[in-house]
């Protein structure tokens, strides 16, 4: 069993990825857009991207960084 789980999690660490990468920038514009910069939040950025906070701050420091890139 815990092979098959380490296999899978290998599959799925793509907290570096480029999909990962710009799933962030999208869920960061599609907020900001919805609710202006004081209503975009990290928390809010992983949970529409589907990633953890900690894969957003691999790249990036903090809200405004990420808003900035786009």
């Amino acid at each position: 069993m815990k092979a098959r789980t380490q296999a899978r999690h290998r599959g799925n660490r793509h907290g570096r990825s480029e999909e990962a990468r710009l799933a962030v920038l999208e869920a960061a514009d599609d907020l900001l857009v919805e609710r202006g910069f004081a209503g975009v939040t990290i928390e809010g950025i992983a949970a529409r991207a589907g990633v953890a906070k900690q894969t957003i701050y691999r790249w990036w420091a903090s809200k405004t960084d990420i808003l900035l890139t786009l």
